[in-house]
């Protein structure tokens, strides 16, 4: 008979990430601990937003330079929801492996105005432990 465990684990990310400009930023560090990282559900916070007319898109991910083989592109502020997809066919994380947020369309103003967008994008998921 085999037994298999799971420890589940969260990732935040570390600082506020700017929606209002183009860019990639550090997510999280998996841990190494000699197993792999399995990205199951992502969720966006947003921590201070205003005059936002569209929110920015960004994804997640690995593989350089467009990051996103963990999260394909989804959206932050303005009127969109918290809660991402992961995608089905997300790799799977090396232990000790940077994960990356990219922030690949800034979010837009309402006219006449400047916004201001920073958010937190947080994963979370599993270390197979077997």
């Amino acid at each position: 008979m085999s037994t298999f465990t799971r420890n589940f684990m969260t990732y935040f990310s570390e600082s506020d990430i700017d929606g209002t400009t183009t860019g990639v930023h550090d997510l999280t560090t998996t841990q190494n601990s000699g197993r792999p990282f399995n990205p199951q559900l992502s969720q966006v916070s947003i921590q201070s937003q205003s005059n936002v007319l569209t929110g920015c898109a960004f994804s997640v991910g690995t593989n350089s330079p467009n990051y996103d083989n963990i999260v394909s592109s989804q959206s932050a502020g303005g009127s969109g929801g918290n809660m991402g997809n992961v995608r089905q066919d997300a790799a799977e994380v090396a232990p000790n492996t940077l994960i990356k947020v990219n922030v690949i369309t800034a979010c837009t103003a309402v006219p006449l105005t400047t916004p201001t967008l920073n958010f937190q994008v947080q994963l979370t998921g599993f270390d197979d432990n077997f």
